[in-house]
């Protein structure tokens, strides 16, 4: 590090040395102390060294032709003073100098209100918030919610700047909606709206939106009638056996198409929720080797109870021999075990099957009033009548916390047994169970061996579902 007197002559040699490649140094003056020319690749460059607690420390003046020699020095010398009498530097003190002597030229900006430069309408908002979930949550999530955000009683807010909408006005959306008497569907509707301006507060979107963090927290809807006295909520339905073998005879009849009537057949004799049937993928199914048994392995994606507690491992289910027989050809190379019949838009790729396929699919049924949800509580009530199984059994199958209390850290994290030799003898009654019982159903009403009758009702109720003319033969 060589100290010299800096001079023109000194600055014209290291500005031909500072060249891509070229090897850092430094030039120490020996007029100022602490100033010093660092030459390197990227430039030349002026800099005041200093020492402080033992330690060394720098700041930048700027280029070598920002400041002449004489300039460089004066800096030195001030900042030199300031060190000597005890004064920090302030971060800005350059930028400072350089406005003092005529470096740069100070523009005064005229105020702006920052309010008047937000772009986000609540109609944006919105279609930035459903690209958000449509990314990061289920399509079932996205389809309910962008349902919700359609509502009519939020259309006059469409075009206002979402850093005037305050929760007094979406308080008034959410009443007029239990006005209405949907008192459900307002409960809903708030429900959205905090997540929807949660995400508006983020912080890589609020200076877009300009909302007021946490002001939607306590929005809520207003307090649900009270049910009269001679009034009855309904009662849970528990399908009987012979209403859940009607179920499975028409699901195995070949009346609907196959794709749905296998996804039937395996929601009927599994009783798991609807999304991870209708979305279940070709990789999540095996055969047990040693039992001959099929195995679903349903991953944490499709479970409520495992996403809030962070549970990534699988539940999974053995299937008997007689449904794994049926169900195994269908597994093929795509990636879902049931397909829908066509992509959800025009150019996407064909996903997996609606779950409303099924639950349609049951209300269209010839005398079955049970929907999916019911078969659940069939397996509990008629598996603890018939198959003699406990509560604490009936878990391992419906509880896809494989019947773990939320909480019990080591059965959670350590214990990862999936107890299939407990649910085999389950599985295998139940899918009897329902078999005899389908074949029951036959017996009293012939006509579920009608293929062709079967089909006319089922299209008569789904013509009816859609207010359109039944179609004659």
């Amino acid at each position: 590090m060589p100290a010299v007197e800096i001079t023109q002559k000194t600055i014209t040699k290291a500005k031909g040395d500072a060249k891509p490649g070229s090897t850092r140094y430094e030039i120490t003056d020996t007029r100022a102390r602490g100033l010093r020319l660092r030459v390197g690749p990227q430039g030349v460059i002026w800099q005041y060294r200093f020492e402080r607690d033992g330690r060394s420390h720098r700041v930048l003046l700027g280029a070598v032709d920002d400041w002449s020699i004489a300039e460089a020095r004066e800096l030195a010398v001030e900042l030199a003073g300031k060190l000597r009498i005890g004064n920090g530097i302030p971060d800005d003190w350059v930028y400072l100098q350089q406005q003092k002597r005529g470096k740069i030229t100070w523009v005064s900006k005229p105020w702006v209100d920052e309010r008047k430069l937000l772009k986000w309408t609540l109609e944006t908002a919105i279609k930035e918030y459903l690209m958000e979930v449509e990314r990061t949550l289920k399509p079932a999530t996205y389809n309910d919610y962008k349902r919700m955000l359609g509502t009519p009683e939020l259309k006059p807010l469409m075009k206002r700047s979402v850093a005037t909408i305050t929760r007094g006005d979406l308080a008034e959306v959410v009443a007029a909606v239990h006005k209405r008497g949907v008192e459900r569907h307002a409960e809903h509707l708030a429900s959205v709206l905090r997540p929807l301006w949660s995400f508006l507060e983020r912080d890589d979107n609020i200076r877009k939106t300009g909302v007021t963090p946490g002001e939607m927290k306590t929005l809520a809807a207003p307090r649900r009638s009270r049910v009269g006295k001679v009034e009855k909520r309904k009662a849970k339905y528990v399908p009987p056996m012979l209403e859940v073998g009607r179920i499975l005879a028409i699901a195995q009849s070949g009346a609907f198409n196959p794709t749905t009537s296998l996804a039937m057949e395996l929601l009927v004799l599994t009783c798991q929720r609807l999304s991870p049937v209708a979305g279940c993928r070709t990789a999540e199914f095996d055969t047990d080797t040693e039992s001959g048994w099929g195995l679903w392995s349903m991953p944490a994606l499709h479970r409520k109870t495992a996403e809030k507690r962070g549970d990534l491992s699988d539940h999974v289910l053995p299937l008997p021999r007689d449904l794994w027989k049926r169900l195994r050809p269908a597994i093929g190379d795509g990636e879902y075990l049931f397909p829908a019949a066509r992509p959800r838009r025009k150019g996407d790729e064909v996903g997996a099957m609606a779950a409303s396929n099924l639950s349609h699919g049951f209300r269209y049924m010839p005398g079955v009033q049970a929907t999916p949800h019911d078969l659940r509580r069939a397996f509990a009530v008629h598996g603890r009548k018939h198959g003699g199984w406990s509560i604490s059994d009936t878990k391992i199958v419906l509880d896809h916390n494989e019947g773990i209390e939320s909480g019990d850290v080591t059965r959670e994290s350590y214990d990862l047994d999936h107890r299939l030799e407990e649910k085999r003898p389950m599985m295998q009654s139940w899918s009897a169970l329902c078999t005899a019982w389908a074949e029951q159903a036959k017996l009293e009403d012939a006509r579920l061996s009608d293929l062709e009758w079967l089909k006319r009702e089922i299209q008569t109720a789904r013509d009816r579902d859609k207010k359109k003319t039944p179609k004659t033969k």
